[in-house]
């Protein structure tokens, strides 16, 4: 079961002995005004950081905003996802972020997309902060309202990573709260943390089962109980979060495509064409980008394991829920960190969410100001020196962020307009359902945002084309590199005996009646194009150009095949 407040020692942000009268059952006045007023705070600052022009810092933004633009024009229940011709997307009939579409749906249903991605990104980073100021506040944490900032402003790529229209910076909030109610219950909230969890973004199911099982381990080594009404609560939220979606047997298809063969394939080194963020970080790149938010962290861990040696009897005068906490986010962000160091960059968002609950949990368990007569792990001097070397530490990750220069981190990113010339062209001048042949996956996204009557090769990861189709796959992996532009094949490397002739494979195998190229990362397949005379170049504007493949395709797909009549 889940630790109650009546059975671990009262939560001090909830404790009718502080003097205040609680509201709502849970809260004091004060608590409740203190929320409002946050809350005021992470919409103003989401307002401030996407101010100006809206830029473009990962395509898939694009992706997530036109597909929860669809279940506005067609139902919510609408499941087929045709624009992927060759991708496993496009046949498993499964949405792996259904609810984050959901969420982005009322933002679509403005006149202008563009605007729309505004608002919907200051309501998402809005939303994270607030969470995660919720759950530091249920945890007792002290100054809960600064660690959200902490979180959003930790080194300058974290901070581009909050400000992208993507379900990860909504999720770590969800994952804050999660972790809090493991702690402390109660057990609804932990099976509606899980739930909106997998409901969101299914591909990070598996941190709520992680968390859960560093949770329950936690409270076993404790408390010598097993929290099983947590655990069971948070396994059921997340079995509600993957089944209440249209057909969940294919998502979790899709599923175990995106984490179970993408890690294969990846262990055994096929050169698949991943995005940066998709690469782990080198160890040099990560204390240079994050060195001030290193110090913290291991600051926070030096001075654990100082009052684990030094001062135990303060450290065992913790209630067990604070213990837990403290133990648990100090797990979760080593992990993540090691994550991040060895398999990806996406996990230096989790990293850095448990490295700030850790950090929050340390401050609010030794050093934080105590009562009259009260325990202190460190004399009151040292205690106001770590803690002003931490606000110094803290005000240089800020300025680190939000200092004017040449080179901001908030200025980086393109203009959603920038392929809308080309994409505008294949919709006026093809026909409904006609593929367009693209060889970098990346510019699915920017093409699908602006024309949904054509249908494109694939999108989001290479890895759901090459579990479609790894011989399709390879075939379009060297025109993408280079490595092919006359001809290509379908196996990682091209003898001379198994090469093919590019056009026919784009007519046979890829049923393409346009190639479009961008002449700036594929110009060998650009030059091909312009001297090849079965292709005629129909549109060029800065370094896209798009080549009408003479004759039509050898199976032209037909309208009840796309699905695509808008």
């Amino acid at each position: 079961m889940a630790p109650s407040e009546e059975r671990t020692g009262a939560d001090p942000a909830t404790d009718p002995a502080e003097g205040r009268k609680p509201v709502w059952g849970m809260w004091p006045a004060w608590k409740v005004a203190e929320a409002l007023l946050f809350l005021v705070a992470a919409v103003a600052t989401a307002a401030l950081l996407f101010a100006g022009p809206v830029l473009v810092r990962d395509p898939d933004e694009l992706y997530h905003f036109r597909h929860a633009a669809l279940y506005a024009q067609r139902g919510l229940l609408f499941s087929e996802f045709p624009w992927t011709a060759f991708s496993i997307i496009g046949t498993a009939n499964a949405d792996l972020w259904y609810g984050f579409h959901l969420f982005l749906l009322p933002f679509t249903l403005g006149t202008d997309p563009v605007e729309g991605m505004r608002y919907a990104g200051i309501a998402i980073l809005a939303s994270s902060l607030t969470l995660t100021y919720l759950a530091l506040a249920r945890a007792g944490i002290a100054y809960p309202f600064v660690w959200p900032f902490l979180v959003l402003f930790a080194a300058p790529p974290a901070v581009l990573r909050m400000v992208m229209l993507r379900p990860h910076v909504l999720s770590l909030g969800l994952f804050a709260w999660l972790l809090v109610t493991l702690m402390r219950g109660p057990t609804w909230g932990v099976f509606l943390a899980a739930f909106a969890a997998a409901f969101l973004h299914l591909n990070l199911v598996w941190i709520v089962l992680l968390s859960t099982g560093v949770a329950l381990l936690a409270h076993w080594l404790l408390e010598r109980k097993w929290a099983w009404r947590a655990a069971a609560a948070a396994l059921a939220g997340a079995a509600g979060g993957w089944l209440l979606r249209p057909n969940p047997l294919s998502a979790a298809k899709l599923l175990r495509v995106q984490l179970v063969q993408w890690a294969i394939e990846k262990q055994q080194g096929t050169p698949l064409l991943l995005g940066g963020e998709a690469l782990p970080v080198d160890p040099a790149g990560l204390v240079l980008q994050f060195l001030p938010f290193l110090g913290l962290w291991c600051g926070a861990i030096t001075l654990l394991v100082v009052v684990l040696l030094r001062k135990r009897e303060i450290y065992r005068a913790l209630p067990a829920p604070q213990r837990a906490f403290l133990w648990t986010s100090a797990v979760l962000s080593v992990v993540f960190f090691e994550m991040t160091v060895l398999v990806s960059l996406r996990a230096s968002d989790q990293w850095k969410l448990f490295a700030v609950l850790f950090v929050a949990a340390v401050f609010t368990a030794f050093l934080r100001p105590v009562a009259p007569g009260g325990s202190m792990a460190l004399a009151p001097r040292l205690r106001r020196i770590i803690t002003g070397v931490g606000l110094v530490l803290s005000f240089i990750l800020a300025g680190r962020v939000l200092a004017p220069g040449e080179e901001r981190w908030l200025a980086q990113g393109y203009s959603p307009d920038r392929l809308r010339g080309a994409a505008e062209w294949l919709r006026y001048q093809s026909q409904p359902g006609e593929i367009v042949f693209h060889a970098q996956w990346q510019v699915f996204p920017e093409l699908f945002f602006w024309n949904q009557q054509n249908r494109y090769i694939n999108g989001m990861d290479p890895i759901f084309l090459f579990a479609a189709d790894a011989r399709r796959y390879w075939k379009a992996h060297h025109l993408a590199t280079g490595q092919g532009s006359a001809f290509t094949c379908a196996a990682p490397e091209c003898p001379d005996e198994i090469v093919e002739d590019t056009y026919q494979v784009l007519r046979r195998d890829f049923q393409a009646t346009y190639l479009l190229v961008d002449r700036r990362k594929s110009p060998y397949l650009a030059a091909w194009a312009e001297r090849d005379r079965r292709l005629e170049r129909g549109f060029a504007s800065g370094e896209v150009a798009i080549y009408r493949l003479v004759g039509a395709p050898t199976a032209a797909p037909s309208d009840s095949e796309t699905g695509a009549r808008d």
